[in-house]
């Protein structure tokens, strides 16, 4: 059983400018309706996992116009960088009890059971588990603790600057990894890996869902 209350905290940007790096084989129509999708599919996910609640970070009305209609929590900081967000939020949720969840946005296989794979590599809240990204260097979901004083590092190379803020910090460390949990979608590299694993991906998120008013 899980000591900690577990609360999943998905940084969202919103729909404008979605996806850019897509751009040269995505209209941005597409793009935001792939990006909205993803999101929806996470959300799904995180609600389906053993975690206690959801929140989202940021993302201005479209993002608070969705947690009002999956019933999660939602808050804009309003500092407009994603660390810095993200640890506002995170120190927030942490003051109530909680242990976090960071789930980005765009993991477009992610199940509720790949999250409760996240929460149970942290053996009942002992460990900070780490996701790799696939091919990117980043950090695709990571667990910290309440008691773990730690500081995110999300950008660029983040999965190796995470190990070394939790190898200085003397922390235990649990990392995982798995294609649903890995991809997410940022390129067309990315792309190519998903319609590889499920082809028709591309045609199917494109298409799906509901798109709120907003693609």
């Amino acid at each position: 059983k899980i000591v900690d209350k577990i609360n999943i905290l998905i940084p969202f940007k919103g729909l404008r400018n979605s996806k850019t790096r897509l751009s040269k084989i995505l209209s941005e129509s597409e793009r935001r309706k792939i990006a909205l999708n993803m999101f929806e599919i996470v959300l799904k996910a995180s609600k389906e996992s053993s975690a206690d609640s959801v929140t989202i970070i940021g993302g201005g009305l479209s993002s608070s116009k969705i947690a009002y209609e999956f019933g999660v929590d939602w808050i804009d900081p309003g500092y407009e960088e994603l660390n810095a967000d993200f640890m506002h939020v995170m120190n927030n949720k942490m003051d109530k009890g909680f242990s976090c969840v960071y789930v980005p946005a765009d993991l477009p296989f992610l199940r509720g059971a790949d999250i409760d794979f996240v929460i149970n590599a942290s053996r009942l809240c002992r460990n900070i588990v780490f996701v790799p990204s696939i091919g990117d260097g980043g950090t695709s979901c990571m667990l910290i603790p309440r008691k773990f004083d730690f500081e995110s590092r999300l950008g660029s190379d983040s999965f190796m600057n995470h190990l070394r803020e939790a190898e200085k910090r003397e922390l235990n460390v649990s990392i995982v990894t798995s294609l649903e949990l890995g991809l997410d979608l940022d390129t067309e590299a990315d792309l190519n890996i998903c319609e590889k694993y499920d082809p028709g991906f591309t045609i199917r998120l494109s298409e799906s869902l509901i798109c709120h008013g907003d693609c």
